[in-house]
């Protein structure tokens, strides 16, 4: 029996969990980019490290790179972080106190990137209710202050 062969006869197990790495795509770093420019003009910056991965838009596609000594050349560079990074900056702007409707949008699109791309939006996991319905408050209240 080849492989693939034991691969197609493996049952399904619709009661498991599937896990997976994170990979970044070009349609994940297109979608990021918006995200970054929300948060560059909310007066966030990145702080580059050695071994960094950046994109910079090349056509219809990304160049990805990493970085190393060359700091100030990554002006105008997409700062590719690690998904738990991005769950950490949606806390970080959920917590964040200024009263600009951009925050709730960010966040929402934050939350609909990891939900896309990562998928670790789940009820069943630690915290999430909390999350959500710190989402939800911080998402409406950026709604009525823009009505």
């Amino acid at each position: 029996m080849s492989n693939k062969d034991a691969m197609d006869s493996w049952p399904d197990h619709p009661n498991r969990i599937g896990l997976r790495n994170f990979r970044w795509t070009i349609e994940a770093i297109s979608d990021w980019e918006e995200i970054w420019n929300a948060l560059w003009q909310l007066g966030y910056k990145w702080e580059w490290q050695n071994a960094d991965r950046y994109a910079r838009p090349f056509g219809a596609t990304y160049k990805l790179f990493g970085c190393h000594n060359d700091a100030v050349k990554l002006d105008m560079a997409v700062p590719l972080p690690g998904v738990e990074v991005v769950e950490d900056l949606r806390d970080i702007l959920l917590d964040d106190i200024r009263d600009d409707a951009r925050i709730g949008h960010t966040i929402g699109a934050v939350g609909r990137w990891l939900t896309k791309h990562q998928g670790h939006c789940r009820p069943d996991e630690p915290g999430a209710v909390q999350r959500w319905k710190k989402i939800e408050k911080a998402s409406t209240s950026a709604q009525e202050g823009t009505t």
